[in-house]
């Protein structure tokens, strides 16, 4: 099972002006922040943290009441996030986080395979010079045989999906996301503030040409104006 959670920006204190609330950070973390230059950067930083902590505490009983500060979400060389906790060192499950504008989504599987990717995007238009650097001819094609009104809902969903794929491989954008082809997208209708949510979790039927990629299976939801993707799968490095 994926626990996921979504916070926006105003949920953590002090968030606005870059400052971590009181006994919120760990020890590696406080290093961490001091290094943090931008208050941008520093924002998003905290965000995914408050998110991913409180996620921790939400869909693991044992750890409903542990401080914040004895938790740390670290990241590994290749920047993938992973969960520690004091006087246990790592836990054994699947993180992942994104950040878009005042937003932060993150997913937790309590086992630490298959691993899992998550990634939040805004619904707006792309011009089509995007679709045409980072998609493959069939999503290209996709995007062109789908009702006007639809497309940028489409192709956000597309593109998140690439990512959330990619980080399940531990790779990110660093490879050519044309390895991942996204085949067919369930569910696709114009976003809107008003439908928040609704239809749940869809399905995304997705491949990647990528080494070791198998057994990838990925899903999408709307936020509002922003859509919600997880990916899952195994890969053999």
């Amino acid at each position: 099972m994926i626990h996921w959670l979504v916070c926006p920006a105003d949920a953590c204190p002090g968030l606005e002006d870059g400052a971590a609330p009181p006994g919120f950070l760990s020890t590696p973390e406080r290093e961490t922040y001091a290094g943090l230059a931008y208050p941008k950067r520093r924002r998003e930083w905290l965000l995914g943290r408050w998110t991913a902590k409180r996620l921790l505490r939400l869909s693991l009983a044992r750890y409903g009441e542990l401080s914040l500060r004895a938790i740390t979400v670290g990241n590994d060389p290749d920047g993938a996030p992973f969960l520690s906790v004091d006087r246990e060192g790592r836990l054994p499950v699947s993180l992942s986080i994104s950040h878009r504008q005042d937003r932060a989504f993150c997913a937790l599987s309590p086992s630490p395979a298959p691993p899992i990717g998550a990634d939040i995007e805004r619904v707006e238009p792309r011009d089509p010079v995007f679709v045409h650097d980072f998609f493959t001819t069939g999503e290209a094609q996709l995007v062109q045989h789908c009702p006007p009104a639809a497309r940028d809902t489409l192709v956000t969903v597309m593109w998140s999906a690439k990512e959330s794929v990619l980080k399940t491989l531990r790779l990110g954008l660093r490879a050519d996301t044309r390895r991942v082809e996204i085949q067919d997208v369930g569910g696709i209708e114009p976003a809107s503030p008003e439908s928040d949510g609704e239809g749940g979790w869809r399905q995304v039927q997705v491949q990647s040409t990528l080494p070791g990629a198998t057994h990838l299976c990925a899903w999408w939801r709307r936020d509002g104006t922003y859509v919600l993707t997880l990916a899952a799968g195994s890969s053999q490095r």
